[in-house]
């Protein structure tokens, strides 16, 4: 699949809550699929890298979306894809999210299954890696992992209200310009 023609991302109707999600479509063929919706609620790793204290974070944690859902069909074998359909919808859904909910998002997650994936195509389109999570899920009320492990990645889209710890500054210096 030749990629120099234009690929374009077409917003779904939404569901109740925070969410929008895109088909991509490249020469009228489906080809990958997403999903952004609100934050998690906490993620250790994440919260390290933003510096905000809990009620900070309580306070502007709808400034955080999370990439739910990023699926390039099987048939697709397009080398380079995943990357520049990740940056080109990352881009976009800023815009529609202001849109639609009248304020943009300053920070999108995602969460990648470190059995099944490496997150490279994150890493290929400028995402900074964070951490791991462990494992215990969004209502862990125990300490023991219940759930896979999955790298935290991260795309800012501002500055303004995130000020990344000093533990972060140099990996996010060369990793995510």
């Amino acid at each position: 699949m030749n990629t120099s023609s234009a690929i374009t991302i077409s917003a779904m109707l939404p569901y109740p809550g925070d969410q929008i999600r895109y088909i991509a479509r490249f020469q009228d063929q489906t080809v990958a699929i997403l999903s952004f919706r609100a934050a998690v609620w906490k993620a250790a790793p994440r919260d390290q890298f933003i510096g905000w204290t809990h009620p900070k974070r309580k306070e502007n944690l709808h400034l955080i979306i999370n990439n739910a859902r990023f699926l390039i069909l099987p048939w697709v074998q397009t080398p380079n894809l995943a990357s520049r359909i990740l940056s080109m919808t990352t881009k976009r859904v800023v815009h529609d999210w202001k849109h639609r909910y009248q304020y943009a998002p300053v920070l999108v997650e995602t969460f990648v299954e470190i059995s099944r994936f490496t997150g490279t195509c994150y890493q290929a389109a400028n995402w900074c890696y964070l951490g791991k999570t462990k494992g215990v899920g969004m209502l862990g009320n125990t300490k023991k992992p219940q759930l896979p492990v999955r790298s935290i990645w991260v795309q800012i889209n501002t500055t303004q209200f995130i000020k990344p710890s000093k533990k972060y500054l140099t990996a996010f210096t060369f990793a995510c310009i």
